[in-house]
């Protein structure tokens, strides 16, 4: 999603492979014959890693290009995008460790009803929420979106929800095109700047303080005075 990495359920592979994999194959086919790897020889790469790594592997991405039948730049950025399009195109998996394994997700779902999964469960997830929400969050084209959240139920606002610690990039504040219904305009510097998004703390869906771990114990850095029921909460956190 987005050009960039997410965690999935293993379950759900075949749906983000049916939604994302032929945009990015499309997508990276540029950078590709810019390394010397026109379309031919670029699916070519992909049916031979398939193979690589099946039989021999995991592999790191300079043990899997130095085993094609044809040079690549072994030095450069062909070994990544090579395998990033052989992951795209669903035969390769990372097993950790900058190595790779073989993947067989099976049969995928047709790409129209999987991206309409896709919105489904995002509107399920993501009340109150919109078409434009689902394209920021998605990375999708626009034709991919109005044609799935046609079939969306939106929903209403969420039940009140507790005080609550979240991890730096949290999806809380990457899942909507705008951050403003979870954190003020006037806090946001404090936890979005160079391209990290920061720990945060949560209540009722709000954002009112960013958090790190010192020597084992969780330090707020509050954008006001805490209630008695936020500080409560980090003085039941410190002492659990």
């Amino acid at each position: 999603m987005r050009g960039t990495l997410h965690l999935v359920a293993a379950e759900d592979l075949p749906l983000m492979l049916a939604v994302f994999g032929p945009l990015h194959l499309k997508r990276g086919q540029r950078r590709l014959t810019e390394l010397g790897l026109p379309p031919d020889l670029a699916e070519r790469s992909t049916r031979e890693v398939a193979e690589i790594v099946a039989e021999r592997g995991p592999l790191s991405r300079h043990e899997i290009a130095a085993q094609l039948s044809f040079p690549i730049d072994r030095e450069g950025q062909a070994p990544i995008h090579v395998v990033a399009r052989a992951a795209h195109a669903g035969v390769l998996i990372e097993v950790g460790e900058g190595r790779y394994g073989p993947l067989d997700p099976g049969p995928l779902p047709d790409r129209d009803a999987a991206v309409r999964e896709l919105a489904r469960r995002y509107a399920a997830a993501h009340a109150p929420a919109g078409a434009a929400d689902f394209a920021a969050w998605s990375g999708l084209p626009a034709a991919d979106v109005r044609a799935a959240w046609t079939d969306v139920e939106v929903v209403g606002d969420p039940e009140p929800g507790p005080i609550t610690l979240l991890g730096a990039f949290d999806e809380w504040l990457l899942g909507w095109a705008s951050r403003e219904h979870t954190l003020a305009p006037a806090d946001a510097p404090r936890v979005a700047r160079g391209g990290i998004i920061r720990a945060v703390a949560i209540d009722d869906g709000r954002v009112f303080a960013t958090w790190r771990r010192v020597k084992g114990r969780i330090v707020p850095e509050p954008f006001g005075r805490l209630t008695r029921a936020q500080a409560s909460f980090f003085s039941a956190q410190n002492d659990a």
